[in-house]
């Protein structure tokens, strides 16, 4: 992994969404993201969550990115659980409104490179259960690969550099 990345917050651009920090983001947009689907899968309240993120980028274990779109907070996008043997796994929520627009595949798009370029990753995982489709299809239209899975009731998706690339 390349420590230079942790320097200063990456900030990131696509065609519809800008990819930054969390933190400043109207409360009500941050609430909804971190109690996905109405029941919170953090356990902590949105400030301690931000807090948490934070310390995880010093840390060198996170990148967390608030996608916004026209002014709003539609989703996050990032990386967790570290970068153990140049692996990352990327998680993603998107606000309810704003699913089903493509915006989650236009962002994961942007961190897949990210990760295989600046951070100089070797693999990276997701992880999502078989009912969420949208989720399915947007990792198999990025290159993920079905995988042997290491969860119950998960699905593993492993994506690799393109061959030939330069890392």
């Amino acid at each position: 992994m390349n420590p230079s990345v942790f320097e200063s917050f990456p900030y990131l651009q696509t065609q519809r969404l800008k990819l930054g920090p969390l933190r400043g983001h109207p409360r009500h947009a941050l609430d909804e993201v971190f109690s996905f689907q109405g029941a919170s899968k953090t356990l902590l309240p949105t400030p301690a969550m931000l807090d948490k993120l934070e310390r995880l980028y010093r840390e060198r274990q996170a990148i967390n990115w608030g996608l916004v779109r026209d002014g709003e907070l539609v989703g996050t996008c990032g990386f967790y659980r570290g970068f153990n043997n140049q692996t990352g796994e990327i998680g993603y929520v998107m606000r309810q409104t704003y699913r089903r627009q493509g915006l989650l595949k236009e962002a994961a798009e942007a961190i897949v490179q990210f990760g295989f370029r600046e951070l100089q990753l070797k693999c990276i995982l997701a992880y999502t259960t078989e009912e969420n489709r949208g989720s399915v299809k947007a990792l198999e239209d990025l290159g993920f690969q079905l995988g042997q899975s290491d969860l119950e009731k998960y699905l593993k998706f492993e994506c690799f550099p393109p061959k030939g690339s330069q890392q």
